[in-house]
């Protein structure tokens, strides 16, 4: 007796499904070996990034409006005549031999001549004055949104890890 023949389509089929199955089984066997150092890898990275910090220099170079600023002026300050100076009525005391004389007088000051004043001013300002600075800046990545992103990141692939052997 002959025996019954499968048609070439079922034997066909079969022969790509044991294959198939065959690739599934060898893919799933290799994965883990293949998978382990590239996720540890990957959990390296996410440290690195989770624990960088941005470290720059911002400039500053502009005017800043300053308006109604009050500016106490106190101390004593040397000022020098520039030219001749009359004085009328000036309060005058002169030292003699054993005694003093004081008395109203009009005066002139020498041009040149150094006075010592106690100057006690508010100056109110209102002006612009230019503002160049450079201000460094670190920036922690963990204290960001970056940062929130690679833990987070980093918390989804850590059973992964876990199950393939990683630290």
């Amino acid at each position: 007796m002959d025996k019954p023949q499968m048609p070439r389509f079922y034997r066909i089929a079969v022969i790509f499904s044991f294959l198939f199955n065959l690739v599934t089984i060898a893919v799933l066997i290799a994965l883990p070996f293949v998978l382990r150092p590239v996720l540890g890898q990957v959990m390296a990275e996410l440290d690195r990034l989770e624990n960088a910090v941005i470290e720059t220099v911002v400039p500053v170079d502009q005017s800043m409006a300053v308006r109604g600023v009050a500016i106490h002026l106190r101390g004593p300050v040397q000022v020098r005549t520039t030219s001749s100076a009359p004085v009328s009525q000036a309060a005058v005391t002169m030292y003699l031999q054993g005694g003093y004389i004081s008395g109203i007088a009009d005066i002139v000051l020498p041009e040149g001549m150094e006075l010592p004043i106690t100057f006690t001013q508010d100056v109110v300002m209102t002006t612009t004055i230019p503002v160049r600075l450079s201000i460094p800046v670190a920036i922690p990545l963990k204290d960001t949104q970056v940062g929130t992103f690679a833990a987070n990141l980093k918390a989804m692939l850590l059973p992964i890890h876990r199950l393939l052997g990683g630290e």
